[in-house]
């Protein structure tokens, strides 16, 4: 008798065991379906393993749940603006400080090398964190003083400088810097 009551069991149990399975696979492909990657966006699928995929504009990712995840970039023009605290102060003797602002626009032109270099979790933060330094850098190697950047003639050199530097090293982390510009108050 005590036989009998095994493989009855053990039916019961593989069945149990199979409507579970059936359960995960609808629950994975009713979740695991993304929408469609945007315009000016891409969308980064990485594995448990380590391996990760990237989708373009109009095709759709498929995320197995608890396997894969999922993260959104945009590579359309973002912008960083030093300002305020960020800025540079320059003094001059007898005058107010003169505040230097700074606005760069950028763009992922190579989604590969830019995880590489600024990795998968807050891509553009660290990017912004990045040229924020690189522009404040620049700024204090070129700038010595209000004289260096308080005519024109001297100003659009400096600022053609700066924005060709931050183009040369950003250029190996695949961004594209669209524009440099500089404001003083």
């Amino acid at each position: 008798m005590t036989q009998d009551k095994r493989p009855g069991t053990l039916v019961k149990f593989l069945i149990f065991l199979f409507f579970l399975i059936v359960a995960f696979l609808v629950y994975s492909f009713a979740i695991g379906r993304q929408p469609p990657v945007g315009e000016g966006e891409v969308t980064v699928v990485t594995a448990l393993t380590g391996g990760e995929k990237i989708y373009h504009t109009g095709e759709r990712p498929f995320v197995f749940p608890f396997i894969q995840k999922s993260y959104m970039l945009r590579t359309g023009a973002m912008v960083v603006s030093l300002v305020d605290d960020e800025g540079m102060s320059l003094s001059k003797k007898g005058k107010k400080e003169t505040r230097i602002e700074s606005r760069v626009t950028y763009k992922i032109d190579d989604v590969q090398k830019a995880l590489n270099s600024f990795g998968l979790k807050d891509t553009h933060r660290e990017i912004r964190r990045r040229i924020k330094e690189a522009v404040a850098r620049s700024l204090k190697d070129k700038v010595t003083g209000i004289e260096t950047i308080d005519k024109a003639e001297k100003r659009i050199p400096l600022i053609a400088d700066i924005h060709i530097g931050l183009i040369e090293t950003f250029k190996k982390d695949g961004l594209k810097i669209l524009s440099y510009q500089i404001r003083f108050r």
